[in-house]
């Protein structure tokens, strides 16, 4: 029944992994808000949560009432994307980077999660130090705020920001010594990055170069400020406000829709990802799916008045790399081509890669047979990937 948000499923005798234990399945849509009450008032028998810390504990507590709870690293990755068409110019979306604190937004899920510094699930064996002949990567664009990277992370960091550390003669933090910006200092080196690019400010103190002011709107996707990036993402609009931009934070329910048509400025979002790492759909100057209208690919391509020169010698070197990654087969001759890729995304200033979590599965002991679980679930394979050697808890259910 569509209507009420449930399909029914019954099992195929015939199906060749062997005839499915359970003869028949009920799958049904449970508002995010609601999942755990859904799973207690045994509307649902098994369910996947999200994995705040909160949510882990209160599982953890309801252990002697029969329910039980699994994570499992994810295979996709939380970002914050910025359109390039609705912010043409690159070095304010380096600016915009450098005001968002990444590890406040993994730190959402404290252990449940970790920062990522490239666009890419950590689960792949492609991202960057997993597979022989690629090294770890550090923040390309660190937080303005935080500690100032090490000698050894600032290799990754973009030249903007190396040039300004040295030409405030701030060195490297260290293990004994951590270095931090002062807020004036912050300001100064956002308000460098704008100025850079031709902006000066108007009479109300907002940078605006020809009709284009600094003017944004960074949107959550969701009805819920409950949400990792709500609270960094205020934090940085109020830093970017300091320096003349005019930013406004937003949850919007119909985020994803817009994303689909390439209408959002800046966001908050999370993608899933595949057991291959193959970029092409997402980052490809010829992919046709939806994705490439997150990041303006259009307005790159078209390059009216060459105002995105850089940005097109970029995707079409990216490009290029991807269609030689998919020509090749060996891992190890795969994953430095991808390295490189993804080092390329980061240059282009369009998506910023945030936290990689786990997924949380929260199940009913009493009706499920806990035992006939995927024994070793993994980023790809869930609890119940072999649905059809599930079985219900008989013993339980008879009592």
């Amino acid at each position: 029944n569509s209507s009420l948000g449930v399909i029914y499923y019954e099992r195929n005798p015939y199906y060749v992994g062997g005839s499915p234990v359970i003869k028949k399945v009920r799958y049904k849509i449970v508002s995010t808000t609601q999942t755990l009450n859904a799973l207690y008032a045994k509307e649902v028998h098994f369910a996947e949560p999200n994995a705040k810390p909160e949510t882990i504990s209160e599982l953890n507590g309801k252990a002697s009432e029969g329910f039980g709870s699994t994570q499992v690293r994810t295979s996709g990755y939380g970002y914050i994307g910025i359109n390039a068409s609705k912010v043409p110019d690159i070095a304010v979306r380096r600016a915009i980077m450098h005001a968002i604190d990444t590890k406040e937004i993994s730190g959402y899920y404290k252990s449940g999660a970790t920062t990522i510094y490239r666009s890419m699930s950590t689960e792949s064996w492609a991202y960057p130090g997993n597979t022989k002949g690629t090294s770890k990567p550090y923040a390309y664009y660190p937080y303005i705020g935080g500690n100032v990277p090490s000698a050894s992370e600032l290799r990754n960091v973009g030249s903007d920001y190396r040039k300004f550390l040295t030409d405030e003669g701030i060195s490297p933090s260290t293990e004994t010594k951590k270095t931090r910006l002062t807020e004036e200092q912050q300001i100064k080196f956002i308000t460098s990055l704008v100025e850079s690019a031709g902006y000066t400010k108007d009479a109300s103190g907002v940078y605006k170069k020809g009709s284009h002011k600094l003017k944004y709107t960074f949107t959550i996707a969701g009805e819920e400020k409950d949400h990792p990036a709500y609270t960094p993402m205020v934090s940085a609009a109020n830093l970017l406000n300091k320096c003349g931009f005019q930013i406004t934070v937003q949850t919007d329910a119909s985020a994803l829709r817009k994303l689909s048509t390439g209408d959002l400025a800046v966001w908050a979002a999370a993608w899933g990802s595949t057991i291959d790492p193959d970029m092409y759909q997402v980052y490809h100057k010829d992919s046709k799916a939806t994705s490439v209208l997150n990041w303006g690919y259009p307005a790159i391509i078209n390059n009216v008045g060459e105002k995105y020169n850089y940005e097109l010698n970029k995707i079409t070197e990216l490009s290029e790399i991807i269609d030689k990654a998919r020509s090749v087969l060996k891992e190890e001759e795969r994953a430095p081509l991808y390295s490189k890729a993804l080092d390329i995304v980061m240059e282009l200033a369009i998506e910023l890669p945030t936290y990689q979590r786990n997924d949380l599965f929260a199940y009913n002991t009493n009706v499920i047979d806990v035992s006939t679980f995927n024994a070793e679930p993994s980023a790809f394979k869930g609890l119940i990937s072999d649905l059809h050697k599930l079985s219900l808890n008989t013993a339980a259910l008879e009592k």
